[in-house]
Parts: structure tokens; C-alpha cells; sequence
């Protein structure tokens, strides 16, 4: 008869015996047992799951078998072998991708689906920082575009992004060659191609209605509030340097407006003075005062009583601009709204209407052209002569020459605007300080604007009158006389 046992059994494991008894039998498996092996491989899918099964498995009193044989072992040894493997494979890939970044963005040149290619050497950064849109320009600044400049520039931007080509406009803002917007590709920013974005032109021009449109010259928009050559700027527009003020019995004046036509005042435009004075040298001489130099007296409008012994006004001779012969200022006169014409033995007329001679440094009234080969005023609507089409707003060909930034006119008709004259076959702005001097109605030299002077060898107009400076035409100073080598003593 048996008898049953009330003692509780210790749980035995066959193979790994976790207890701290001593097995009733031998493995019959062969396995090594775990907790006396050399090495324990963990268990689970995760090292947080290998332990824990390990852990489970240490303590007594589970009813599970934490034992494994040899070629499991075996398994698991090869596959963490071959995890590590790839782990330090991969590793390595990242390390390599991390050095060159070539790999995502892409190489110059290279056909790809990505837009951002890494940028050429040539696409510098721009020194312009956070303006993604600024305009772009791939060629060296100069004084104007050019059809030289134009031939031989690349305007294109290769594989650039926004502030990646070089920028529009140097730190001298000298002048504009064109640029490139980022974004369109399009031309921008010279004088008739669209605006680059913002609203940006170069230099010398300003953004209108979308168009980059030139400014600073005479009748032209004012640059920034300033203008060219002496200039004024008033209401948004140039004067050139001896035109009216905004208010009567005003004048621009070397880039001042400032009152005219008084005493020892610059005169107003078109030779004006008030009363019975004469402009003389750009200044206003009261009736009995000398008009200097070899010129006489000034005797209601006129000078008198020198060489030529009387001067100035309507049907008399011209004054002489270089009485000296060492200056280079033409004829001129000195009574209100006259000027020189052009011919033979005539003498002053009133100038700037229809039919008339242009008034000085090429002005006719009213929208009118004036035709350089006769310095005759052409009436607007009127047809300009050499089958140069129509005068518009001081352009022959209904504008489309004739104008500041346009091309000449042909059949000598030339440049028909104010204060322009034709260089290497296009107008540009006369007459003002540092620019070249307006042809003459008659005679050698040239006409500037008040307070300037043409100057001898130069051709360019010149400050004159004070001290040091060049003597006005007439070979007058302003305070001195002037020397025998045309200069203000």
C-alpha cells in the first residue's frame, strides 16, 4: 500500500534544472544547461524581452523550461552574427552619405527630378542677403548699355536659385547692364525691359507701369528725387539747369530752385529778365551797368556802346560768346524770349514757336521738334523734314527718334527734343554740368545752361563765373575779370 506524500514537490526542470536541488536524473537530451554554460545567449525579440525571459526563468517555483539545445544555440549565434554585420554595413553608409551630400541634391549638370541642384562655381551668393527675387545680372557694370555690352554679355543664370547669381547692381550703382528675374528667367531691370520683382530697375532708370523706364535727363522722372547734370527735380520731373521753376520768377539752378530775373539774379529761362535788364553770362545786368568784358553797357535789353557796338535783342547782331578768343561759349542774346538764328547776317529773333529758331540748347515750345540741321522749331502734328514722319512731343517719327535714350533721327534732322544731342548714334542729355555741350543755332563753341559754360578741348560743360573757375560766355565773371587765358581771375 502506498503512502501519499503531503509534502510539496520541488519543480524540476529535465534539462535546466533552475532549483537549487540537484536533478533526479541525467539530461537525456545532451543540451548544455544554461545556468552552468560558458556563455547565455537572451531570449525574446528585444534585449528588454531576453531579459525578462531570463529573469522568469531564474526563479524557482515557475513552471516553465528555460532550456534550449545546442543547435538552437548555434542558430542564434549565426543570426546575431549576421545582425551585427549588417548594422556596421549600414553604418557605414550613413557616415558616407553624411560627407557628401552630393547624393540628394544632385550635381551641376546632372538630369535629375529635382530642381535644386547644387549651384556652379560661377553662381556666387548675393551680396544682398533675404532678397530671394532680387535681380539678376551676369555681366560688368558700365556707364550705359551698349550695343557692345549687349553683343558680348551672357545674360543667362545657369542652374541658379533665388540668391545664388550675382547681383544686379555693384556698390558704386555706376549704371545697368540688364539682369535676369530668378524665378521667369526673363531680362529685367534695364531701360524698357519689364521691372525685376519689387518693383527694381538699375541705375538711371525707374520702375513705370511695369517697365523700366530712363530717368534723370530732362522731362524725364525724377531718379530717387535727383537728377542729372545740375538738374532739378520738381513734382516728380527734371528741369534741366536754366529752365523754369514750378513758381514764376523762378529758375533751376544747378540743382537749386532758386528766384530769377532781378539784379545780379540768374536770368530766368529763355534769356529773361525783368524790366529793362540784359542777361549777360546767365546773369541779369540792370539797365546802365556794364555788361562786361568788351560787351559795353547794358541799355534796356541790349548792350551798347562795345563790340559790336550794339547787341541782343531782336534784329540786332548776336552778342559774341568768346570775345577773348580763348573761350569756347556760342552767341547769344540778351533780350527775353530771343535767340540767335542760324542765318547769315539775321541776327536775334524770338525763338521756340513755330517757324522760329530753336531757343537755346534746342528748345521749342509747346511739344514742338527742333530740327538740328536748320535749328528751325517744327510745330507738333507737323511733319519733320528728310521723310522723318511726324513731330510728337519733341520727337520726329512720332517719337520713336529724336528723344532722350532714342535713337537719332535721320536726313540730319538728328535730335529734336530739349536739351538733347545725338552721341554715337543716339540722344543723350546736353547742356548740364559734366555733359557735353548743345550745338549751337550758329557759329563755333556750344551752349550750356546756367551757371555753366562750354568749355575749350572738352566740349563738356563746366561751372563758371567765380574765382578759379571758367569765364561765362561773353568772357564775363561774376565778381573778377576774366583772363587772357579764359579763366576768372
Amino acid at each position: 500500500m502506498k503512502t501519499t506524500s503531503t509534502t510539496s514537490p520541488v519543480l524540476r526542470c529535465q534539462i535546466d534544472h533552475r532549483s537549487s536541488d540537484t536533478p533526479t536524473q541525467a539530461d537525456r537530451t545532451g543540451a548544455t544547461l544554461l545556468g552552468k554554460a560558458d556563455w547565455q545567449e537572451r531570449r525574446g525579440t528585444s534585449h528588454r524581452q531576453g531579459d525578462a525571459a531570463g529573469l522568469a526563468g531564474s526563479l524557482s517555483g515557475r513552471k516553465g523550461c528555460n532550456c534550449r539545445s545546442r543547435s538552437d544555440n548555434a542558430k542564434d549565434r549565426r543570426s546575431s552574427a549576421r545582425s551585427w554585420l549588417f548594422a556596421a554595413v549600414f553604418t557605414s553608409f550613413l557616415v558616407s552619405c553624411m560627407d557628401d551630400y552630393s547624393i540628394f541634391e544632385g550635381t551641376p549638370d546632372e538630369s535629375d527630378a529635382f530642381t535644386s541642384d547644387a549651384p556652379r562655381t560661377s553662381d556666387a551668393p548675393s551680396d544682398i542677403d533675404g532678397a530671394s527675387d532680387a535681380p539678376r545680372n551676369d555681366v560688368n557694370l558700365g556707364d550705359s548699355l551698349d550695343s557692345n555690352d549687349g553683343a558680348a554679355a551672357d545674360l543667362s543664370v545657369v542652374d541658379a536659385i533665388p540668391d545664388q547669381s550675382t547681383d544686379v547692381v555693384d556698390g558704386g550703382r555706376d549704371a545697368w547692364q540688364g539682369g535676369r528675374d530668378a524665378e521667369a528667367g526673363a531680362a529685367c531691370g534695364a531701360t524698357s525691359q519689364p521691372c525685376c520683382n519689387g518693383g527694381i530697375c538699375g541705375a538711371g532708370n525707374v520702375c513705370n507701369a511695369g517697365t523700366c523706364r530712363a530717368c534723370g535727363g530732362p522731362g524725364q522722372a525724377c531718379c530717387s528725387n535727383t537728377c542729372a547734370g545740375g538738374g532739378c527735380c520738381s513734382s516728380g520731373i527734371c528741369l534741366a539747369s536754366g529752365d523754369d521753376g514750378p513758381n514764376a520768377g523762378t529758375v533751376c539752378s544747378d540743382g537749386s530752385i532758386v528766384s530769377c530775373g532781378g539784379t545780379a539774379q540768374p536770368c530766368c529761362a529763355r534769356n529773361t529778365c525783368s524790366t529793362s535788364r540784359c542777361c549777360v553770362g546767365g546773369r541779369c545786368i540792370a539797365s546802365g551797368n556794364s555788361c562786361g568784358s568788351t560787351l559795353g553797357t547794358c541799355n534796356t535789353n541790349r548792350c551798347t556802346g562795345g563790340t559790336p557796338p550794339s547787341c541782343g535783342t531782336s534784329g540786332l547782331a548776336c552778342c559774341p560768346g568768346n570775345p577773348n578768343g580763348a573761350g569756347n561759349a556760342s552767341d547769344f542774346c540778351t533780350q527775353t524770349g530771343t535767340a540767335c538764328d542760324p542765318g547769315s547776317g539775321v541776327g536775334c529773333r524770338n525763338c521756340g514757336g513755330t517757324g522760329q529758331p530753336c531757343c537755346d540748347g534746342q528748345v521749342c515750345l509747346s511739344g514742338g521738334c527742333c530740327d538740328a540741321s536748320s535749328h528751325q522749331c517744327i510745330q507738333i502734328g507737323a511733319n519733320c523734314p528728310g521723310a522723318q514722319g511726324v513731330c510728337l512731343l519733341g520727337g520726329c517719327q512720332s517719337g520713336a527718334c529724336g528723344r532722350l535714350g532714342a535713337p537719332c533721327c535721320g536726313g540730319g534732322v538728328s535730335c529734336t527734343a530739349p536739351s538733347s544731342t545725338c552721341s554715337n548714334g543716339t540722344c543723350v542729355a546736353c547742356g548740364g554740368s559734366g555733359q557735353p555741350c548743345c550745338p549751337p543755332n550758329r557759329g563755333s563753341g556750344g551752349y550750356c545752361g546756367e551757371p555753366f559754360v562750354c568749355q575749350t578741348g572738352t566740349n563738356r560743360c563746366v561751372a563758371c563765373g567765380a574765382t578759379s573757375n571758367a569765364c561765362c560766355a561773353g568772357s564775363v565773371c561774376t565778381m573778377t575779370a576774366c583772363g587772357a587765358t579764359n579763366v576768372c581771375q
